[in-house]
């Protein structure tokens, strides 16, 4: 997987940057499952990933204005530059952002959602 050092400040623009650069690099069937998260995601559901890397899928997740955004990562060093992108987004559209910098298996991040 290529890692962008993506330069956007709002998540529409993040995203779009984001995906291109991942589309670029391995084709547009690479970010294909995005197209799932966006026709299975309505507006106010739960969302939930294990894995969130840079956060790109995330972020076409977000961009569907859920109710609740769940992360999961072990490594929350590749994600942690584009917090505050995130965040504000989560601000405007009153969106609950959670982040959980550990391993999928652990009981700490059980929730309840619709979307996994």
């Amino acid at each position: 997987m290529i890692l962008g050092d993506f330069k956007s400040t709002n998540l529409p623009d993040w995203y779009k940057e984001a995906n291109a650069v991942h589309c670029e690099a391995h084709g547009h069937d690479y970010t294909a499952f995005h197209d799932a998260i966006r026709s299975c995601l309505k507006p106010g559901m739960r969302y939930k990933e294990f894995g969130t890397k840079q956060g790109v899928s995330a972020a076409a997740a977000m961009l569907c204005n859920p109710s609740s955004v769940e992360m999961v990562d072990i490594d929350i060093t590749k994600f942690a530059p584009y917090t505050s992108i995130f965040q504000e987004y989560a601000d405007q559209h009153d969106i609950t952002m959670k982040f959980y910098n550990m391993s999928s298996s652990s009981s700490s991040c059980k929730s309840e959602v619709d979307v996994l």
